[in-house]
């Protein structure tokens, strides 16, 4: 199971999890949900890339899954597709192992996730991304889904930059600030490794990085120049201080700006067909 080796490893939280992630499920159990109004899928984007000399290659991957199960839970009519592993990270090439697909062939991938899920009776879609090189190929491909799929509902998500001050929000409640928080490898992420994947964290390795503040001039460096540009280690931020504790109430802030975007669109559809 995905989550095997974490913190998540009772029989109650496992159960849960094969109630709402497809790939661990048969199809009679798809079905079966759907038929009781589990006809939103959650899609997660994320990446194979370097993560500092501290943290796996799979973290956006694994973290983009927890999030989603954990967003499914809440929403109750959801379910899990697999998760997308390989993203945009060419900025991330300079560093031995990451994985980059040129963006036509995640859009492509895309298109073919969302074709299959409505030929099987999924009417609405959340593509989220854990990995920031993912956003434009995403947003491009659910505005051309919108005008294919015109019966289908496509929801938007938090951007980049308002996805990292919820972090940032997290943090500071503990005294860790923005620059310390991070955009790639710093205290957020490295927080949220230690709650779930402990196994995959390298804590006596972790450095500061950049410790700038992660602007939009930054984030221009960053994909433009690379992360070297940024940051020898490829660390945006500072994973030092890092706790397993603040990692899990990271994790419910993501997931409760995910679902009040949601809860918001699905409330003014209403008001619409009033």
């Amino acid at each position: 199971m995905s989550w095997s080796g974490s913190s998540v490893s009772f029989e109650k939280e496992v159960a849960i999890v094969h109630a709402v992630l497809m790939e661990e499920m048969t199809w009679p159990e798809i079905r079966d949900a759907m038929d009781a109004g589990a006809t939103t899928v959650i899609i997660p984007v994320g990446a194979v890339e370097q993560h500092g000399p501290h943290l796996a290659l799979g973290t956006d991957a694994l973290m983009g899954e927890i999030d989603a199960v954990e967003l499914a839970r809440r929403l109750g009519n959801a379910l899990v597709a697999p998760v997308i592993r390989p993203g945009i990270s060419p900025h991330h090439l300079s560093f031995s192992g990451t994985l980059s697909l040129r963006k036509e062939t995640l859009v492509m991938v895309l298109e073919d996730y969302v074709a299959s899920y409505i030929r099987h009776g999924f009417r609405k879609m959340l593509f989220f991304c854990s990995h920031g090189g993912n956003y434009d190929a995403v947003g491009e491909t659910v505005e051309r889904m919108r005008k294919a799929y015109p019966d289908c509902y496509f929801y938007p998500e938090p951007d980049l930059l308002e996805l990292l001050g919820t972090m940032n929000g997290v943090g500071s409640c503990d005294g860790i600030g923005p620059e310390a928080v991070g955009a790639h490898a710093g205290d957020s992420e490295a927080s949220q490794m230690l709650a779930y994947f402990p196994e995959l964290v390298r804590m006596e390795r972790a450095k500061a990085g950049f410790l700038a503040p992660f602007d939009s001039s930054a984030k221009k460096r960053l994909f433009e120049g690379g992360t070297r540009s940024l940051s020898e280690i490829g660390v945006i931020g500072d994973p030092r201080e890092a706790t397993a504790e603040r990692g899990k109430r990271y994790v419910a802030a993501t997931v409760k700006l995910l679902e009040k975007t949601i809860r918001d669109c699905d409330a003014a559809a209403e008001r619409e067909k009033a």
